[in-house]
């Protein structure tokens, strides 16, 4: 029984057990190759959509990282074991694969506009978590809406994500829920040049980019997986 408890709770700390080697790579990359251009995302160097994310830029990526992770995981508090461990997983390999992407497009976007052009840094990891979590935070809200609706029509005071759930459990993820909404708005709104200010760089549209494309891999994700990544409402 101490091993299968051991595993479970490695397999709930897997998103900060990425955190901890992800941006361990990135800081002793900058630390042991100061100027890794090579590694850039750039025209001449097309392999840097994937290298240019082990680069640390010297930021507050994993201040927010864990801020989101931390915030995840309560959203997730609600469900059972399997089922947050499956989402952890999907948020990470959302958040990955929308960074990629936006690599991928800036890429594109310095083949057109600007040739000389090159840029890093782990931020689109992170812009990728804040785009999956927030998607999961919209999701997940409506359906604890249509969940009370539908119990509200029926008279009936029960809910299935109840069954393997407590009342302390539940609100725990709605806070963290709703707080995971209110921090992706207001950091939008009070940083929006993160978001959609095309500079020097383009930092800013890795950001938007990794943003939507992991919010919408998310999504697709959870909607195709449904049986394995929601809840039922009804």
């Amino acid at each position: 029984m101490t091993g299968i408890g051991t595993e479970n709770y490695i397999r709930e700390s897997y998103l900060f057990i990425f955190a901890a080697l992800f941006f361990s790579i990135g800081y002793l990359v900058a630390r042991f190759y100061p100027e890794p251009i090579s590694l850039y995302v750039s025209p001449n160097t097309p392999w840097g959509i994937f290298t240019s994310l082990l680069i640390y830029d010297g930021s507050g990526n994993v201040k927010f990282f864990l801020i989101f992770a931390f915030l995840f995981s309560a959203a997730n508090a609600a469900h059972n074991r399997d089922l947050r461990v499956r989402r952890i997983i999907l948020s990470m390999e959302a958040s990955v694969l929308g960074a990629v992407i936006a690599n991928f497009l800036n890429l594109l976007l310095y083949l057109f506009t600007e040739p000389n052009g090159s840029s890093y840094g782990q931020s689109g990891v992170v812009y990728g978590l804040m785009g999956a979590a927030g998607s999961m935070a919209l999701f997940d809200m409506t359906m604890y809406i249509m969940t009370a609706a539908e119990h509200a029509k029926r008279n009936d005071g029960s809910s299935s994500v109840l069954i393997e759930s407590s009342y302390p459990r539940i609100a725990v993820s709605l806070t963290g829920l709703m707080i995971i909404l209110s921090l992706t708005f207001i950091y939008s709104a009070i940083d929006i040049q993160a978001f959609y200010s095309i500079r020097s760089g383009i930092d800013s549209f890795v950001h938007s980019m990794a943003f939507a494309s992991s919010g919408m891999i998310f999504v697709f994700s959870m909607y195709r997986h449904r049986r394995d990544l929601l809840w039922e409402t009804i």
